[in-house]
């Protein structure tokens, strides 16, 4: 091979390279936690983003660095919170899973959803610790629009970790916004994350990320 031929090869290879990593990225969640010191970490993607009245396959996967329940209480689920999620719709049943999480366990779980209005909307997945099925998880907003989730006392906080995905739909397009969406700022929503939510516990402070107990590490 000439020494042009070699020089093109590689060019191809690095822009095969690039457009892969830029795919990846457009399509997965980019927020929400994933700090190694959890123990725990987490991958939520879809397909494509479904314009109005089609529909896509979304997953969100989780594993552990070390044993972290063995008990067959952890849970993990993906949802549509409510307001936010309210353009989505399930075309089979919610993707729910229960089980032990020991080190080296990856579990995936996955769906099929429908984007049914136009709009800008959230897709959200947790996997969370709970010792009964009493548990609840309400979804609420930071000053910057930033979506996460709120969990009452049966959930063990400290195994709980999260991704959310924000698509915006349109009647032809729809694609996953790099930031928050402006109408999610606080006050946009059911329950607006203040500095204390009982009896849920506040995920994020609004005015130092530090300061509290929270899912972000």
């Amino acid at each position: 091979m000439s020494g042009k031929s070699r020089t093109l090869a590689v060019i191809v290879v690095v822009i095969v390279l690039i457009v892969s990593s830029v795919t990846v990225a457009f399509f997965s969640g980019n927020f929400g936690n994933n700090s190694p010191k959890s123990g725990i970490n987490t991958s939520l993607s879809i397909s494509e983003p479904p314009p109005l009245n089609k529909t896509t396959n979304v997953t969100f996967t989780f594993s552990a660095e070390y044993n972290l329940s063995n008990d067959s209480n952890l849970r993990a689920e993906i949802v549509f919170p409510p307001i936010y999620g309210d353009g989505f719709e399930w075309i089979d049943s919610q993707p729910k899973w229960r089980g032990s999480l020991m080190k080296g366990d990856e579990i995936e779980i996955n769906g099929t959803f429908k984007s049914k209005k136009i709009g800008n909307w959230t897709i959200a997945a947790i996997v969370f610790w709970a010792s009964n099925d009493n548990y609840s998880i309400k979804w609420g907003t930071t000053y910057d629009g930033d979506v996460h989730p709120l969990l009452n006392e049966s959930i063990n906080i400290n195994n709980a970790r999260y991704k959310v995905m924000y698509i915006s739909v349109s009647e032809n397009t729809s694609y996953i916004s790099n930031d928050p969406f402006p109408e999610y700022k606080q006050g946009g929503g059911e329950y607006p994350i203040t500095e204390t939510s009982p009896p849920y516990m506040a995920i994020k402070s609004i005015t130092t990320l530090k300061s509290y107990n929270m899912l972000e590490g």
